[in-house]
């Protein structure tokens, strides 16, 4: 396929090119390090998913990598095209007014249950950015904007594990991230660059152990919560069809602690994702909250209201 794309090809060749390029970098990663791998019981199987992982990442990137220090000039816009402007993820694709034969806006939208872009670690991040960077000081406009959204691919992702047996994020990387900073035709690309703070990251984290010990009455939970979070809305599905199989959430008594803030109830992301709908899920850099299944009722509703009371102490009389 990239030896492929060094080629002119028939518009449909070329689409397809593209489609398969951006398929085998492009994995469902947030899903897989925080719902797939945590449900492994073992740390050695833990690592050995991760490891597996970024061992495809490395033959990946050293593939991308060479194309872009040795291509043709064809063949590296080719490949940067592949990478970033994948036609599903064009944020306005949903749009029937929009023209899609222009340039996308720099959001993107969610495959399914995908909502991350793809991205390297480690290694493979300073690889891939060593390659990189001297295309964004390239005289030619066009590969210098396609090297600019290709330098999210090297972006911080907020992976502790993966980030741990990656390896070390190098000068390559800060490079990029220098270059980016400092070019105003880059203003955009380096604001998704940059990952937000997270929200309250002031206050004091709340320990596995705290959350076990939440004071939260187990009798209202069963009679009122648990009834809301098993009720169906209007596309078919409740919070505990789709959350079944996620280990943050699943909608049980047992997982309610992780999404709950006793300090600050109406920070509580099983109040707050509810009431967000998926406009930003899987926009990088986004600081609007976002809730993969949409919105699913307000905040002036009776299901809002209720957990909302349970979690200010409401008690089943």
């Amino acid at each position: 396929m990239l030896a492929a794309i060094a080629q002119p090809q028939h518009p449909w060749i070329e689409s397809n090119l593209h489609s398969a390029i951006y398929n085998l970098a492009d994995e469902n990663i947030r899903y897989l390090y925080n719902n797939w791998v945590p449900g492994l019981a073992k740390e050695q199987d833990r690592d050995r998913v991760i490891r597996g992982r970024l061992a495809i990442e490395s033959h990946l990137a050293e593939k991308f990598s060479v194309v872009l220090e040795t291509g043709s000039d064809l063949q590296k816009k080719q490949l940067l095209a592949a990478l970033t402007e994948f036609p599903l993820r064009r944020g306005d694709i949903y749009n029937l007014d929009a023209d899609l034969s222009k340039p996308a806006p720099l959001i993107y939208s969610r495959i399914g249950n995908d909502i991350e872009q793809i991205v390297f670690f480690g290694t493979s991040a300073e690889r891939f950015a060593r390659a990189l960077a001297p295309l964004l000081e390239s005289t030619d406009r066009d590969t210098r904007k396609l090297a600019q959204e290709a330098a999210l691919l090297v972006r911080e992702a907020p992976f502790p594990a993966v980030n741990k047996l990656a390896g070390d994020r190098g000068a390559s990387i800060q490079t990029i991230t220098q270059r980016l900073d400092s070019s105003p035709d880059a203003a955009e690309v380096a604001k998704a660059y940059h990952p937000p703070a997270p929200k309250g990251a002031a206050r004091a984290a709340v320990t596995a152990a705290q959350r076990r010990e939440l004071k939260l009455d187990r009798p209202y939970f069963n009679a009122h919560i648990e009834p809301i979070l098993h009720a169906k809305g209007k596309d078919g599905y409740a919070c505990a069809d789709c959350h079944a199989t996620h280990t943050l959430f699943n909608a049980t008594w047992s997982t309610m602690g992780n999404v709950i803030d006793l300090a600050h109830p109406e920070d509580s992301l099983v109040l707050r994702k509810p009431i967000s709908s998926s406009e930003t899920e899987g926009v990088v850099g986004a600081v609007k909250l976002a809730h993969g299944g949409g919105q699913r009722w307000t905040k002036d509703s009776a299901e809002y209201q209720t957990i909302l009371k349970w979690i200010e102490g409401a008690k089943q009389q």
